[in-house]
């Protein structure tokens, strides 16, 4: 398709309007999975079993989180858990959110709203797990919108060429 190229360069630059006529946007919603063998975390079978570890986070600029999901196995008393942290290119790390497990469950979803800006930022993954047993991480899903121009006819006639 012709129009491909043209739509993805005006995304990237994140141009607002064409040819003096402002682009109506819309949000497409997309997914980013962070398996736990992914990370540096030391892992049997791919199972975080002990330790804390960290996975780089990579979104487009502009985008928002809209909902995390951590996934594990539970069977004990204590808790295993993820931290978003942002780090700002200033070398200060802060803490966006956490996510603990809960026993007895399989996975525990965090809905949010965080927007992603690449410009002066840095986001990591931060996996947490105290070493008792009964306790294994697998991973966590993040689930999160980017916003898209429309395209109407118009425009497309005017690009066609």
């Amino acid at each position: 398709m012709p129009y491909r190229n043209i739509f993805g360069l005006f995304s990237i630059l994140g141009l607002t309007s064409l040819m003096g006529i402002k682009l109506a946007t819309t949000t497409i919603t997309s997914y980013i999975s962070i398996p736990i063998g992914a990370t540096n975390c030391n892992v049997e079978g791919y199972v975080m079993t002990s330790d804390e570890c960290n996975a780089p986070l990579y979104l487009p600029n502009g985008s928002t989180i809209t909902n995390v999901t951590l996934y594990y196995s539970d069977t004990s008393v204590d808790y295993a858990g993820i931290k978003l942290e942002r780090t700002v290119f200033d070398g200060v790390n802060h803490n966006v959110f956490t996510i603990t497990t809960e026993d007895g469950q399989s996975s525990t979803t965090l809905a949010t709203n965080i927007l992603i800006d690449n410009s002066q930022n840095g986001y990591w993954l931060r996996f947490l797990h105290p070493g008792y047993g009964g306790l294994s991480l697998y991973g966590a899903v993040v689930e999160y919108t980017i916003p898209v121009p429309l395209w109407p006819a118009a425009y497309l006639s005017m690009i066609k060429n």
